[in-house]
């Protein structure tokens, strides 16, 4: 792992960014590029070119590049931290509203994401159609306008699945109330599947067949059991005029999101494309401190993966303005990701932005931990009378 850290103008993308990208994409590694400005996949594409890859360049954040689901990867906790960032709770907006709002979209994108896992395992069954057509048989016909729903229940684990059912006090009532309707649905399609197609198989077969499926529906009545309280105020409790402040706590923040084809789609993999040699380019201009950072721990904590698996190459992330995909939250997993064959390219104007996001530990821990540092002309001490392009290493 690397840094820069010098004023703007110093040169630091210029001698530090482009050379490394340069033989990085030469090596035919797998390249993340973070692109703060918004113009920097222009130099990306150039270097590309250069050696023969313009073809393994491909853009996300832009209405024609790739679709991501950015919180595909986040885990329960990354996934709170990032619904509070939404809302604004980090920045000390601290009401009722906001704190109600982030339970209650937690709630829903658990127990959407259960479900959209239980699914996947379904549609690897060799019969996986009679699997979904018993799960679903009412609701699953190629003339159902809300094909892939069931009564209200998005089964894709994304905020604009969450954005839906917050929409308003009707269609959060039309969620919470027919969740048992759903597991009763499953229940019976695994009961019907099993005994019609697989009536003369031995019960140790079936219960090989079944298992993921099975643990997937056991997982989505534990999340309906530990988030259905959140939810059901909204279906018994008619009378309280709070619902509305509530969702609209949740909807109005997620819109600017939860709107964009490009951040709530799933035609995309990044860690598959960064394990396959892509060079992967993330238009960062978009998208708010909170939303990149908890998305990069995300993306890191998923490459972390690596240490246990085949490399086919090394992956190479280049992050300018490093002071905005860092948080407080979570350390950023640099001994882990060496062993993983991920090296960091870290770039920033100053130490007191990264103290300032980080706190002085963290960054002392971080600091030292980066096997090479070159500090540009900035403020600091002994650092100001540099000419551009001059470092200390």
């Amino acid at each position: 792992h690397s840094c820069a850290v010098g004023q703007t103008g110093c040169g630091k993308t210029t001698s530090y960014i482009y050379p490394n990208l340069n033989e990085r994409i030469s090596n035919n590694n797998g390249i993340l590029v973070m692109d703060y400005k918004g113009k920097e996949h222009n130099a990306v594409k150039v270097l590309a070119n250069r050696h023969n890859r313009l073809n393994d360049v491909l853009e996300i954040g832009k209405p024609w590049g790739e679709s991501i689901n950015i919180i595909k990867y986040m885990s329960e906790a990354n996934l709170e931290d990032f619904i509070v960032g939404i809302l604004g709770l980090n920045d000390g907006k601290n009401d009722y509203w906001s704190s109600a709002g982030t339970n209650l979209g937690i709630a829903c994108l658990n127990i959407i994401g259960k479900l959209e896992n239980l699914i996947i395992d379904m549609n690897k069954l060799d019969n996986k159609d009679s699997v979904i057509y018993n799960c679903f048989r009412t609701n699953l016909k190629d003339d159902n306008p809300d094909l892939g729903y069931l009564k209200g229940i998005p089964i894709v684990k994304n905020l604009k699945s969450l954005y839906e059912i917050t929409a308003s006090t009707d269609s959060m009532k039309l969620f919470a109330s027919n969740i048992d309707t759903l597991c009763c649905h499953i229940e019976e399609g695994i009961g019907n599947t099993i005994f019609y197609d697989d009536v003369d198989m031995e019960l140790d077969d079936i219960d090989i067949k079944y298992k993921n499926i099975l643990e997937s529906f056991c997982l989505l009545e534990d999340s309906i059991k530990k988030y259905y309280p959140v939810l059901e105020t909204f279906v018994k409790d008619k009378s309280n005029n709070n619902f509305t402040s509530i969702l609209t706590a949740v909807n109005k923040p997620l819109a600017s999101y939860a709107t964009k084809d490009y951040l709530n789609g799933d035609n995309f993999d990044v860690i598959e494309a960064l394990n396959n040699s892509k060079i992967v380019v993330i238009n960062t201009q978009e998208l708010s401190e909170e939303i990149l950072s908890n998305y990069c721990y995300s993306i890191f904590k998923e490459l972390q993966k690596r240490i246990t698996k085949n490399k086919v190459c090394d992956i190479s992330i280049f992050i300018d303005e490093a002071q905005r995909v860092v948080s407080k939250n979570f350390d950023l997993p640099i001994d882990v990701l060496r062993e993983a064959k991920v090296e960091l390219f870290l770039s920033y104007q100053n130490e007191d932005l990264m103290i300032e996001k980080l706190g002085a530990p963290k960054y002392q821990s971080l600091y030292k931990n980066i096997a090479h540092r070159y500090l540009f002309r900035n403020n600091e001490p002994g650092l100001s009378q540099l000419k551009s392009f001059e470092y200390k290493d």
